[in-house]
């Protein structure tokens, strides 16, 4: 299988697209999540809530040879929702899904987002910060897969 041309972001930095999932009940920022991840060439789903985002794996599992499965998983941790942590552990656990979380910097958020095996943990929120952590996320599900 030929690999997905590099695309070139606005910093001059190279990253091999992949498949992302990114997860954030709120619309503005996943909106945002979606523009910024889709201008590095990654194909971009989202979902808003625990029920969507079950929908969204289910839809993406039923894809011939489950191809579109996403290679990365973004989710913002906000409210406590155990369904959006029961299905990134699941992602994480089963298919090996590198996890990348943007939340809060306080122990609770940060212990919440190790429990849910994250790769990688953004507190900011700034765009670099974002685009460095999926593009590490990126390889590491490229190493997995070959």
């Amino acid at each position: 299988m030929p690999k997905p041309p590099y695309h070139f972001t606005s910093s001059g930095t190279r990253r091999r697209p992949c498949r992302v999932l990114v997860v954030d009940p709120d619309d503005e920022t996943r909106d945002d999540l979606v523009v910024l991840l889709a201008a590095d060439g990654h194909q971009v789903n989202a979902a808003s809530r625990g029920i969507e985002f079950h929908r969204r794996l289910f839809e993406m599992m039923r894809a011939p040879g489950g191809a579109l499965v996403p290679s990365v998983l973004v989710a913002v941790l906000r409210d406590p929702d155990g369904t959006i942590d029961r299905l990134c552990r699941f992602c994480v656990e089963e298919w090996k899904t590198p996890l990348v979380v943007l939340t809060e910097a306080t122990a609770d958020a940060l212990a919440r987002a190790d429990s849910l095996g994250a790769m990688a943990v953004c507190t900011t929120g700034e765009a670099d910060e974002v685009r460095a952590a999926v593009a590490a996320a990126a390889f590491e599900a490229r190493q997995r897969t070959g």
